[in-house]
């Protein structure tokens, strides 16, 4: 790491995926707003099994009515049952070429927050994948159990969930 930055600052130049990239260094005046490619739906909650039957039955006339009036088809909904993590959550957008071009906070639906440069802090997140076309990803920004209580340990202001912990990460200036 420390080569790379000595060579980075030798040529003047880093790639815009380089890990050198993912710590920020000054402090920002605020979060510029973001107008999401298409409306990022909250989840519904289903709290027996015929709300989730209704659910179901309402994403299925979704393709329906969309496959009835375009000629490309939507596949047959297809579901993967995991657990609920409460976090935040982001939207990422990867240009052509895979790099990672914009992280945004859901706000809305509509319109959320620019928080970029603070998602290229997260060691998970890649700053570059495979791609030949831009795309989003649809994701949930966490803060573990573990990593809360830790924090709280030696906190000032212990947090109060980690939800909060999570949130407070990804919208820090």
């Amino acid at each position: 790491y420390r080569e790379l930055t000595e060579l980075e600052q030798l040529e003047g130049y880093s790639l815009p995926y380089s890990p050198t990239r993912r710590v920020g260094d000054d402090i920002l005046e605020g979060f510029s707003k973001h107008t999401h490619k298409a409306r990022l739906w909250s989840l519904d909650k289903a709290q027996n099994h015929q709300e989730l039957a209704d659910w179901l039955d309402k994403n299925q006339r979704f393709v329906d009515d969309y496959n009835a009036s375009h000629d490309e088809q939507l596949p047959k909904p297809v579901y993967i049952l995991t657990r609920k993590f409460d976090g935040l959550a982001v939207n990422l957008t990867y240009d052509e070429t895979g790099l990672l071009i914009k992280g945004a906070t859901r706000g809305n639906g509509e319109i959320g927050e620019d928080i970029t440069r603070q998602i290229m802090t997260v060691g998970s997140v890649p700053l570059k994948v495979q791609a030949g076309s831009l795309f989003e990803i649809h994701g949930e920004a966490m803060m573990t159990k573990e990593a809360f209580l830790q924090y709280n340990q030696t906190a000032a202001v212990p947090l109060k969930n980690t939800r909060n912990g999570a949130a407070g990460a990804l919208r820090n200036l």
